[in-house]
């Protein structure tokens, strides 16, 4: 699948995921037909140069509503700022963390509700 193909249908996958509820990296992968790590990817060009392609406003994109498969924030990993921003708007739209600051990926799967 070509780049540009891979990040369309993630970001549109991605705007497909209501308030209240997340999706893990792999899961989008496995439906719109990349891995888990492609997603991952292609989620963190959201903060950095533009595609030559344009594509939706980034402000369209819940990107907060994609977590790990255990329900960590891996974009912890690249800035603790946007670690801080995603928790408070999934906190927003009534989504808890354990103790371990983690979503609970059994009752919030946004991919049960398609």
């Amino acid at each position: 699948m070509k780049t540009e193909d891979a990040r369309t249908l993630v970001f549109e996958m991605v705007k497909t995921i209501p308030s209240g509820s997340v999706m893990a990296y792999g899961e989008i992968g496995r439906m719109v037909g990349c891995t888990g790590r492609q997603v991952g990817k292609i989620m963190a060009t959201l903060d950095g140069p533009l595609p030559l392609e344009p594509l939706p406003l980034i402000g369209e994109i819940p990107w907060w509503r994609v977590v790990a498969f255990d329900g960590a924030l891996p974009i912890a990993k690249r800035k603790h700022v946007l670690e801080m921003e995603q928790r408070e708007k999934l906190e927003g739209e009534g989504i808890p963390f354990d103790e371990r600051g983690r979503v609970n990926m059994r009752l919030l799967r946004a991919h049960e509700m398609f």
